[in-house]
């Protein structure tokens, strides 16, 4: 079995939950090449690093563009839980 690393007591406590070896959670990775994402988190990710840069207004009109390409309705207000951003306040 391949050395992981160290373990703190909270791992060793969920391996002998589950009543497996840690090795398990690794295997068919192969160790000398880095973990990459799939073509759909890859995306994601991408997504979501682009929208982080645009400013707050085109956040909302892009979040209202996916809604309605997806059929949602938009959510509704929560009293009390509008936060303000560094966009509102310049």
């Amino acid at each position: 079995m391949a050395d992981f690393g160290s373990e703190c007591p909270a791992d060793i406590v969920g391996i002998r939950t589950l009543g497996v070896a840690p090795g398990y959670f690794f295997e068919g990775l192969d160790p000398g090449e880095p973990a990459r994402p799939p073509p759909l988190q890859r995306q994601v990710l991408e997504l979501a690093r682009s929208f982080a840069a645009l400013p707050r207004p085109q956040q909302e009109a892009l979040c209202g563009l996916a809604r309605a390409l997806a059929g949602a309705e938009a959510p509704a207000e929560v009293e009390g839980e509008v936060e303000e951003t560094a966009w509102d306040a310049a």
